[in-house]
Formats: C-alpha cells, sequence, structure tokens
C-alpha cells in the first residue's frame, strides 16, 4: 500500500522535525504543529486519508512563527494553494 502524497510530505516533515530535534514522536508532532490528537498523523497514515487544509494551514503557521525550514514552508504553502483553490 503505498501512501498519498500529502500525507507521505507530512511524514518526512515529521521525521525531519524528530532528526532535528523539535519533537519526540510523531504524537508530539501531531499535538504540537498539527494542532490536532496526538495519534492525527498515525491515523492519517494507516488510514492513507489524505491531511485537511486546517491541518496542513496549522503545520505551515507553526513552522513559519519558529522561523525553520522556509523550503517546506514553500513547498506547504504550494500544496495549500492547490488543495485550497483546485
Amino acid at each position: 500500500m503505498t501512501l498519498n502524497p500529502e500525507a507521505d510530505f507530512l511524514i518526512s516533515i515529521a521525521d525531519l522535525l524528530i532528526k532535528e530535534g523539535y519533537v519526540k514522536s510523531f504524537r508530539e508532532f501531531s499535538k504540537k504543529y498539527l494542532h490536532k490528537n496526538p495519534n492525527t498523523l498515525c491515523v492519517m497514515k494507516y488510514q492513507n486519508l489524505e491531511p485537511s487544509l486546517t491541518i496542513l494551514l496549522a503545520l505551515y503557521l507553526r513552522l513559519n512563527q519558529e522561523q525553520i525550514f522556509p523550503a517546506v514552508q514553500q513547498q506547504l504553502s504550494k500544496l495549500i494553494y492547490q488543495k485550497a483553490f483546485f
């Protein structure tokens, strides 16, 4: 089973944040960066769900507030634009 590209992108961001020491787990990422239940990313992964626009916006805003990963923010803004208008 392959993940949809949007969920895969979120998981890669979570992995990057874990690697850089901003969070310790997917659960902490979901709570701190997505402003959702700690199990959100795991559920999305195992049920192959696409992230909502709300989740993508929350992540973008948090990365922007912390002024980290500008390249990721740029990719995320394109994804948000596509999801919102197409």
